[in-house]
């Protein structure tokens, strides 16, 4: 298959559609798995689970550079092959998992067995957790097979493979439930579904015979190259995830694996909605390390209008889903889990995910434009905030506190990575303000404003949850109607142009 009929606007489709469907799937699995499993087991591999989805980051960010040096080779003709920079990351990673995979097991080990102590799980469940845990780390080993799958302009191929992994994960889930409804069987089908994208990326990497995995000289160079690159955008990678997954880890820690439960309700529609953001912006992640190599003009332009389509889709997105979070709660979770609290810090993370996708293009651009890790002091101080917080703000709080932790920085994270941008990224704030943030924000504004005095007119008629629902209908609504009506008042060409250019 030819690289080049495959356009941005592809990409885009396929990844949202990916995004979405995963989106679904694991809000429908949620309440199945605590009904047929417990919240208390479910978990403690939420927890481990959550541990192993960091330790994945040992691979020191060489999955972006994979994309990076094959995006810009395809650009300028320059670099390592296809196949040497696949074997130079596999050869990094297996390094990599000599280590991780051993402290893993130990870390797993200890968290499963406190559990068992308690009991929450049995013993043989606390060791088969680990070991299922060590399992789906162990996908380090093929996953930069994904990554050259996007690199050589492929994207919507990986996505594919994505999208089988989240249907074995919802019809396995589903039938383990039915049929054998034990945590450990649970798991075991997760684990699957989290190695099979790199096990199929594997196998469409080769039977299109992209690249040949060759151990010699030239993959220690390329290694070498990558590592170079790679280990200064990996400092802001960590961090984030670092971030990200410490929630989930403190819930089960501090409150209980059931609060984890709890919390991973919330989270997971807010990783939902982040995942279908990234991967609506990610396809240009390629794209703009060609145009950054070729044309540095041409790059900031692109960046400009990833920018507005990363904050537009946030605030479309997430203002819906925070207005509607108490009617979204309740219709999924029923009794199953205390939703009040759940409803609450849904509502905190998807607000704390639009003034966040403010800054996501930015560190992408950075990378594309060869500045990785530029915004790494920026992240170390958005983990100092939160990480302390949570743990404090949990106790007073309980699961929403450790949301407020995450969100509450970013109102000073986000305006040091514009300013930061300037430099990295060449960013003109003024040029910003005008075409990404007065546009959306103004949409997003008036839209709020009318579901808001929505909500409070049918909170006196019909119930809280009703008329949340409606009046996040009705954001949505509003705010595609003014998107509509402005759209000549709003420079979209370049948006148009970018999503044509080629993968």
């Amino acid at each position: 298959m030819n690289a080049r009929v495959h356009t941005g606007l592809g990409g885009v489709f396929s990844s949202a559609g990916v995004g979405l469907l995963s989106m679904i799937s694991g809000v429908v699995l949620l309440p199945v798995v605590v009904s047929f499993v417990g919240a208390a087991p479910y978990g403690v591999w939420l927890v481990l689970s959550a541990i192993a989805m960091y330790f994945q980051y040992a691979d020191m960010g060489v999955g972006s550079a994979v994309v990076h040096f094959a995006s810009r080779r395809r650009g300028n003709g320059d670099g390592h092959t296809l196949g040497q920079l696949i074997s130079g990351a596999m050869l990094w990673n297996a390094a990599a998992a000599l280590v991780v995979l051993p402290l893993f097991l130990v870390i797993g080990m200890l968290y499963a067995f406190a559990q068992e102590r308690v009991g929450l799980i049995s013993h043989s469940e606390a060791i088969l957790l680990a070991v299922l845990g060590v399992a789906s780390l162990a996908s380090i080993l093929l996953r930069p097979f994904t990554s050259a799958l996007i690199g050589a302009g492929l994207l919507p191929i990986d996505r594919r493979n994505q999208a089988v992994a989240v249907a074995v994960r919802f019809i396995g889930t589903i039938v383990v439930c039915i049929w054998l409804p034990n945590v450990v069987f649970v798991a075991m089908v997760e684990a699957t579904a989290l190695t099979l994208p790199s096990v199929l990326g594997m196998c469409s990497v080769l039977a299109r015979r992209l690249a040949a995995v060759r151990w010699d000289r030239s993959a220690l160079q390329a290694a070498r190259t990558m590592l170079a690159y790679s280990t200064r955008s990996f400092g802001v990678a960590s961090v984030g995830a670092l971030i990200l997954q410490s929630g989930t880890v403190v819930a089960g820690t501090i409150l209980g694996p059931s609060a984890a439960t709890a919390y991973t309700a919330a989270f997971r529609i807010y990783s939902m909605a982040r995942q279908i953001l990234s991967w609506t912006i990610e396809p240009f992640r390629s794209v703009l390390s060609r145009q950054f190599a070729k044309d540095d003009e041409h790059g900031r332009g692109s960046m400009i209008m990833i920018c507005f389509f990363s904050f537009g889709t946030a605030v479309a997105a997430c203002g819906t889903v925070a207005i509607g979070a108490v009617g979204l709660i309740n219709v999924w979770l029923g009794s199953t889990l205390s939703s009040d609290s759940i409803a609450l810090s849904t509502t905190i993370l998807v607000a704390g995910l639009a003034i966040n996708s403010l800054q996501i293009p930015l560190a992408i651009a950075g990378d594309a434009r060869g500045r990785p890790g530029a915004f790494f002091w920026i992240q170390v101080l958005w983990l100092v905030l939160c990480l302390p917080s949570s743990i404090w703000l949990a106790g007073e709080m309980g699961i929403a506190g450790i949301a407020v932790a995450l969100t509450a920085p970013l109102l000073l994270v986000v305006p040091l990575y514009l300013w930061r941008a300037r430099t990295v990224v060449t960013l003109d704030l003024r040029t910003w303000f005008h075409k990404v943030f007065v546009p959306v924000a103004s949409i997003g504004l008036v839209a709020l404003v009318i579901a808001i005095g929505a909500l409070l007119a049918l909170e006196t008629i019909v119930s809280a949850e009703i008329a949340s629902l409606v009046a996040a209908g009705l954001y949505a609504l509003v705010f595609f109607i003014i998107v509509a009506i402005s759209r000549r008042r709003i420079d979209l060409s370049g948006l148009g142009a970018l999503l044509k250019v080629g993968l």
